[in-house]
């Protein structure tokens, strides 16, 4: 039985597919030799542990569309680029500022209420690195505006790519999409 990468020598071994929620991942399991006592099923990864990859491989295929982990496999390949990007953050004023989900409503709230004249005086955005740039009214609304702006550049060019590999009708075609090109690049550092 051939050991995952990152398996321990002596460690049972644990093979993972990627397979649709509507699979029937009772069957798939029994199919593979496995135990379903041992898989777990999260976010569209099914892991089994005491069975080789292959025999899993196998299993998945006997069972529905040949081209799904395939198609699935490069939209969660594409799905990861869009986080790691939206975790490195943007440039911004010498530093890096965070655009992760909260982050981004973090940023809306402020702008709002900078917008609102609201924004409380003297407050300052803590950077990436845990630095503080000081802003005033301007300042919040022009951050707001880049950091929103780039977060949802790179958010739409992941929806399309989703849409492409959808649309993807044959293996060829689903090999030509390039997950890793056209992703958008984060505006020129603030003043």
């Amino acid at each position: 039985m051939a050991l995952m990468p990152g398996s321990r020598p002596g460690a049972p071994a644990r093979a993972r597919a990627v397979v649709p929620i509507s699979a029937d991942i009772p069957a798939i399991v029994a199919a593979a030799g496995g135990d379903i006592e041992r898989a777990t099923y999260d976010s569209g990864v099914l892991h089994v542990h005491g069975i080789s990859q292959a025999a899993l491989d196998a299993a998945v295929e006997s069972h529905g569309d040949p081209t799904f982990s395939h198609r699935e496999a490069k939209r969660l390949q594409a799905k990861r680029i869009l986080e790691r990007r939206l975790a490195a953050g943007m440039p911004w004023r010498g530093g890096t500022v965070q655009i992760d989900e909260a982050s981004q409503a973090r940023l809306a709230t402020r702008a709002m209420a900078a917008q609102a004249g609201t924004m409380p005086e003297g407050l300052s955005w803590v950077m990436a690195d845990n630095s503080r740039i000081p802003l005033d009214q301007a300042g919040m609304l022009a951050l707001a505006a880049e950091a929103l702006a780039y977060a949802n550049a790179l958010r739409t060019h992941y929806w399309d790519l989703r849409d492409i590999i959808a649309g993807a009708g044959t293996p060829e075609a689903l090999a030509s999409v390039d997950v890793d090109f056209g992703w958008p690049e984060p505006p020129a550092p603030g003043d």
